[in-house]
């Protein structure tokens, strides 16, 4: 989720999204957390990075992220992130099912299908 996060921001300091970065060694990759703290950390560097990089443009309109096929604004870029996200919780969700874990009533309810 971090990395996702990450990437999405560079997106917005360089106005185009590009899945290579995915890839690119400038972000850890979760292989490289080994504890719980470095876990943690990350993801507040995530959190601050994406907030950052919101700030630095929410005021400008006419701002767009050159996507594969489209031009995406401030708003719907954050909304890809959101997606993509909410595509996670569906898999764990059903992962968790097939293989028989029991999960809170409440995160079913408002994240399952």
């Amino acid at each position: 989720m971090a990395q996702t996060q990450m990437v999405y921001a560079k997106a917005i300091e360089q106005g185009k999204m590009d899945y290579s970065w995915f890839r690119n060694e400038e972000f850890i990759d979760r292989s490289q957390l080994k504890t719980i703290k470095e876990l943690m950390d990350y993801l507040m560097k995530a959190n601050k990075k994406w907030v950052d990089v919101i700030r630095k443009r929410r005021e400008d309109e006419d701002f767009k992220i050159k996507w594969p096929g489209a031009n995406l604004n401030l708003p719907n870029h954050i909304t890809a992130l959101i997606s993509h996200e909410r595509l996670h919780h569906g898999q764990i969700i059903s992962y968790s099912t097939l293989a028989g874990f029991i999960l809170p009533k409440g995160f079913k309810s408002n994240w399952a299908l």
